[in-house]
């Protein structure tokens, strides 16, 4: 008799298909971030948050370097639909915009609840 464990193979596979192809794919998390740093909050299926993520994370951190930094306004621009600067309302910078509810020492800076 032989015992053996299931495992999820992915076959090549590395990221979840979430629309018509990867532009697709891409056009959908560029809007699910945009809608994050806009609203600060959002709702979606778990697929499209648990793949959003990591890109989010990502932005945080490149969002630290501040707004001089030439990478991350780079990051900004690809990431964000709308541009940086409309985001930023008045005085109010892109560091001070994302970072602002994370406080320095956390690991986690993302959060995501699954809803009944």
């Amino acid at each position: 008799m032989r015992l053996s464990l299931a495992a999820a193979i992915s076959h090549g596979r590395v990221y979840r298909r979430l629309g018509l192809g990867p532009e697709s794919r891409i056009h959908l998390l560029r809007n699910l971030l945009t809608g994050l740093v806009r609203h600060e909050r959002i709702e979606a299926t778990w697929a499209r948050v648990d793949e959003m993520r990591g890109y989010a994370e990502k932005l945080i951190d490149y969002g630290k370097l501040g707004d001089t930094n030439e990478r991350a306004m780079r990051m900004a621009d690809f990431w964000l639909t709308v541009s940086a600067s409309c985001l930023l309302v008045g005085k109010e910078s892109l560091e001070n915009r994302v970072l602002g509810r994370f406080k320095p020492g956390h690991s986690l800076m993302y959060q995501s609840y699954e809803l009944p």
